[in-house]
């Protein structure tokens, strides 16, 4: 259990890289982003680059992680490695599009948004049982639809063995990614600013 929950906030903590991303790319939030904003290349793109370039440190970063559980402590995930790396990769993934979100949609400074981020990924991980075991199944006596959207609570559900729950919560994550996207967009294309 509280290995599995510190494999879903390992995955959260991309939510830090995602407002990193928005932080550099919008003139409002920061010298650089004015910068990068007055570039011919358009605004997506940047931001879309950025993000690529995130994923790949982020995953680097869970594929040390792995390593670090099987060969070093012996965590034995069974014939499921695969599948448990590619949960990790989802959470990821779903983690970088909260923090667009968080970094686009909340007007404020960057220090807040970081510290949102940070509230983001330590509650969900707190309820997905990282500080304490029982926490997730308390949640689901209580309000199981919490269990269902707490991304959290999704990544480490997906690392026991039942292949039925790791589709429907690859689904639902990867629903809940493109929600967060689409909407991001939207207020991307929005936003514009009367001089730099």
């Amino acid at each position: 259990q509280y290995f599995y929950a510190l494999i879903a906030m390992c995955c959260l903590m991309s939510v830090s890289s995602g407002v990193e991303c928005i932080g550099t790319a919008l003139a409002n939030l920061s010298s650089l982003g004015m910068r990068r904003e007055c570039a011919p290349t358009r605004k997506s793109v940047m931001i879309l680059s950025d993000l690529a370039a995130a994923f790949v440190l982020q995953s680097v970063g869970v594929f040390l992680l792995f390593f670090y559980l099987t060969v070093i402590l012996k965590l034995d995930f069974g014939n499921r490695l695969g599948l448990s790396f590619a949960t990790a990769l989802m959470g990821t993934l779903f983690s970088l599009a909260a923090g667009v979100f968080i970094g686009i949609a909340f007007k404020c400074s960057m220090h807040i948004k970081m510290g949102i981020a940070l509230v983001f990924m330590m509650v969900n991980s707190f309820f997905a049982g990282l500080m304490a075991a029982t926490m997730k199944d308390w949640i689901e006596h209580i309000c199981p639809l919490f269990n269902r959207i707490n991304p959290a609570a999704l990544i480490s559900d997906s690392l026991y063995p039942s292949l039925t729950r790791f589709a429907r919560n690859m689904g639902i994550l990867a629903v809940m990614t493109l929600v967060l996207c689409f909407i991001s967009g939207l207020i991307l294309r929005r936003s514009d600013y009367a001089s730099l």
